[in-house]
């Protein structure tokens, strides 16, 4: 198989995961986490035959995913959110990072400095999951407001656009 073909496995595996994660009520990211599973080299049936390659689109795909968020950003979407990100962020990551570190030392015996690489790493993915937990989507959030700000921006040039309808 090739690149192509790899690209079309991880996209369908990623839609099959998260179309299962979404109908059992869980968050999408632990669908595309299961789809990666599955098509990854250690687990039998199709598995991507270049990871590198794939490696290196998720990279790509990532950097532009945030420059795409860059582009959309405005400092006047963060304010509602500025105190509960700029204390609750450090702080999550900290005692994530600290129970993530006491477990894998303590509980399964793992040596200092990889038990605390494996706790910032928890620490760092969880931000994403603790975004969806019901307790915090009663708040806005840094998306809803952009969400918001994209809708008003899409319904403005829509109107705006020549198009049939406008003469």
């Amino acid at each position: 198989m090739g690149i192509a073909a790899d690209l079309v496995l991880v996209v369908l595996a990623g839609l099959a995961g998260g179309l299962i994660a979404h109908r059992l009520g869980q968050p999408l990211l632990v669908g595309y986490i299961l789809g990666g599973l599955a098509v990854g080299p250690h687990l039998p049936g199709p598995t991507v035959s270049d990871i590198h390659n794939v490696e290196l689109l998720a990279e790509i795909g990532v950097a532009l995913l945030l420059f795409a968020l860059g582009l959309e950003l405005r400092f006047a979407d963060l304010k509602p959110v500025r105190r509960l990100a700029l204390l609750g962020g450090p702080i999550q990551v900290l005692v994530t990072t600290a129970v993530g570190f006491a477990f894998f030392e303590a509980l399964l015996g793992w040596e200092r400095v990889p038990s605390l690489w494996m706790g910032a790493m928890i620490s760092l993915s969880s931000t994403m999951v603790m975004r969806d937990t019901p307790a915090t989507s009663v708040r806005p959030t840094v998306s809803d407001s952009m969400l918001k700000a994209r809708r008003r921006k899409s319904d403005a040039t829509r109107f705006r656009t020549p198009g049939l309808l406008s003469t």
